[in-house]
């Protein structure tokens, strides 16, 4: 994954990174204010304070796509403050920022977040929006998902690692390759970020695998012993080397989580002597 080193920095390096690298003027400078104000104590899962994110997007979509108007900046800025219900209403945004930021927020803003359903019903239904919606809306909303994405590793959750990955395989990735200009940025930064969100969790759950392969070892020594049958039997989790070097093949898609679809995290090999063995064996297992 590309380390831009943004994850590290405060809020007050961020603020003033982004300032730095925009034009300034004190439409930014307010939507900055704002974004700090309403998400002021608001800490993300990871630790984090929540504005670092916010920051974090608009620096991205700066930085890394070279997207410095003031209508965007100001949406990366605040696509959160209506969602999050922090005592802002859109008609604010629309007399503070104009028409187009308050369009690109409200289209940013997940309406199904207090709907009671399930969060992957949830977030299916606004994903799939988004996946539609103009290019502006969508570009800022794939920044904030990469920042996202580049946070995972961080959270304590590993459900929520599994969760966000999955929706942004399933509900996002889908045609960003046939894509140009910042997509074709985006889809090779989202691979990056995904591909070391995948290692990062295989692994953590490597010692698991080992676990389980030195149990089937186990297990199948002792139905080998007691046919008579003493095999050489070896177990091993998948390295993390190898692990990264398959997610990173050329031209290989996951449909939904290679940490789920690699069918070979965990492996026994077992070396017997004859052939009846070998069928004594397959019948046994």
């Amino acid at each position: 994954m590309t380390d831009t080193g943004l994850t590290r920095l405060d809020e007050s390096a961020l603020r003033a990174r982004l300032l730095a690298r925009v034009a300034p003027n004190q439409i930014i400078e307010r939507a900055t204010a704002i974004a700090g104000d309403a998400h002021r104590g608001r800490l993300r899962d990871e630790g984090t304070p929540y504005v670092c994110h916010v920051l974090r997007t608009a620096l991205i979509l700066a930085e890394e796509l070279h997207i410095s108007d003031t209508e965007r900046v100001c949406a990366a800025l605040l696509h959160d403050v209506l969602e999050d219900g922090v005592g802002i209403a859109l008609e604010q945004l629309r007399e503070t920022f104009g028409e187009r930021v308050a369009a690109m927020v409200h289209c940013l803003t997940d309406e199904f977040k207090h709907s009671g359903l399930p969060r992957a019903e949830r977030k299916r239904l606004y994903l799939q929006r988004i996946a539609g919606a103009d290019d502006d809306c969508l570009v800022v909303k794939l920044c904030d998902r990469l920042d996202n994405l580049r946070s995972l590793p961080d959270s304590p959750s590993l459900e929520k690692r599994e969760q966000v990955s999955r929706e942004t395989r399933v509900h996002l990735m889908p045609g960003l390759s046939q894509r140009s200009g910042p997509f074709s940025v985006l889809n090779r930064l989202l691979q990056e970020a995904l591909h070391y969100e995948a290692l990062c969790r295989y692994r953590d759950l490597r010692p698991d695998c080992q676990l389980l392969s030195d149990h089937i070892e186990k297990v199948l020594l002792a139905m080998a012993h007691c046919r008579g049958i003493y095999p050489i039997v070896t177990a091993r989790a998948k390295s993390l080397e190898s692990f990264a070097e398959k997610i990173q093949r050329p031209g290989k898609v996951y449909a939904v989580d290679p940490v789920t679809e690699i069918t070979d995290l965990c492996g026994v090999r077992v070396i017997v002597h004859t052939l009846d063995q070998v069928d004594a064996m397959a019948a046994a297992v």
